[in-house]
């Protein structure tokens, strides 16, 4: 009995003195790790002059066997970071710290073999060296498998698809780099600028677009806003791709909030918030139409017709122009055509005008003011229309115009009867108070029948 409590003694003091070990060499490594960081830190920021030094107080670290796998990972970026810096011509030395920083990486990894980012932080370094051979342990591998495996740790982390897309992208393998977006901006709550622009980089044709952006809510109304803001020239080329992912998203939408997958209050703020972006006529209709229906569910049935009606509608090409004081508008002539400046039409006398470039009807006209504008009283229109440009004629309403808010704009709506002009005036005949504006291509929109159809 005796015996057996000295045994058991024994354990637990040498269970304490390998615990206290451990500690004493977590203590060693957390200090180390700020040194390391402080070099990092001093090289990156144009301090530390000496590169030789810095080199060799990363190896002397290295060098003591810490086993302590975030000592290692901050090592390993030390010598991948003097490697970026290292003289171009020098082309030794800089393999010989990448192999260093591989290593460590490798290091890291066999500590905590299932760590997505140490992962592909070795695949990253593997790749850099290519064929080239090191001569250190957990340098070997293909780096294709790892980031396999790193995916498959992290299947829905959003920084491990868009760094593996990285990876994939500069290793020569486009495919695989998309479906690595595809997955990032599926699950990414915040994607950063570089993120951003990178994605945007990489996509070089429509079925590309179509592989990447996800064809659902936020995700689509976001891409089709950064290319319609800041790449207008590709967004051209890519509408109908857009309008195409708008409408599959559009039905998902529906069919998740008829199935109550989806609140009201969101429903309704998915479909309000594609108003500014939507990329094609066809894709109009049903936005139309789902808008229609939603507003009929809340008893505003008054909007709800303005928005079925305009689904049956084509919208008309045209060319707009302005006129800032058109005080005889029967004669006055339009021209200075296609312009695109901010046009302040409730001001006395302002008349926005448009030309039909092919035989279209004009069913409907509007006229949209910028976000947080004032209403535009509609008893202060007129609405004319010839065929010369000469002679200009009263045009009959089908009914009164109608004024509404919607997504913070005000949009007034104007029926017409039926008119087959070439030339049409809307003028503004009430006191000027230059609070209903927008830029001109924005300002009128213009619907009808058209032998085109609908994209």
């Amino acid at each position: 009995m005796r015996f057996a409590l000295v045994i058991v003694s024994l354990i637990y003091f040498f269970t304490g003195l390998y615990s206290f070990n451990e500690w004493l060499v977590s203590i060693d490594a957390k200090a180390k790790i700020i040194q390391v960081a402080e070099l990092i830190r001093h090289f990156r920021e144009g301090n530390l002059f000496d590169y030789d030094l810095a080199t060799k107080k990363l190896q002397d670290i290295a060098e003591q066997n810490i086993e302590n796998h975030e000592l290692q990972h901050a090592l390993a970026r030390g010598f991948n970071i003097l490697a970026e810096k290292a003289d171009k011509t020098d082309n030794l030395k800089r393999v010989s710290l990448y192999c260093q920083s591989l290593s460590e990486f490798g290091l890291a990894l066999k500590q905590r073999p299932f760590n997505s980012s140490y992962l592909l932080d070795w695949a990253n370094v593997r790749q850099l060296l290519g064929k080239t051979t090191c001569k250190l342990p957990f340098t070997e591998g293909p780096y294709g498998d790892v980031i396999v495996l790193a995916k498959l740790r992290s299947p829905v982390d959003p920084s491990v698809h868009f760094s593996a897309g990285l990876l994939h992208y500069w290793g020569g393998m486009k495919s695989l780099a998309l479906k690595d977006f595809r997955v990032f901006l599926e699950h990414a709550v915040f994607i950063s600028s570089f993120q951003e622009s990178y994605i945007v980089s990489v996509i070089s044709n429509g079925k590309e677009l179509e592989e990447v952006v996800p064809a659902r809510f936020p995700q689509v109304v976001r891409w089709t806003s950064i290319f319609s803001e800041r790449k207008q020239r590709q967004f051209t080329t890519y509408k109908n791709t857009f309008g195409k992912l708008q409408r599959l998203a559009l039905k998902q939408l529906a069919t998740d909030f008829e199935s109550l997958k989806i609140p009201l209050e969101v429903y309704q703020q998915q479909l309000v918030a594609l108003i500014d972006f939507v990329a094609t006529d066809r894709t109009r209709k049903l936005h139309d139409l789902l808008i229609s229906s939603f507003l009929e569910r809340g008893y505003q049935r008054e909007y709800s017709s303005f928005f079925s009606e305009r689904s049956e509608l084509d919208e008309l090409q045209i060319i707009p122009t302005w006129m800032g004081t058109d005080r005889r508008v029967q004669k006055t002539q339009l021209n200075l055509w296609g312009r695109n400046e901010l046009v302040f039409f409730d001001k006395t006398n302002t008349t926005i005008g448009f030309f039909l470039p092919n035989k279209q009807t004009v069913k409907r006209i509007e006229l949209h003011g910028l976000k947080g504008g004032r209403a535009l009283d509609p008893a202060t229109i007129r609405v004319l229309a010839s065929n010369d440009n000469q002679e200009w004629f009263d045009v009959d309403l089908a009914e009164n115009p109608s004024s509404f808010v919607i997504a913070g704009r005000s949009i007034v709506g104007i029926p017409i009867i039926e008119g087959e002009f070439k030339y049409w005036k809307i003028n503004f005949t009430g006191t000027s108070s230059k609070q209903f504006s927008n830029y001109l291509s924005k300002i009128i929109r213009v619907f009808g029948l058209s032998a085109r159809g609908n994209t």
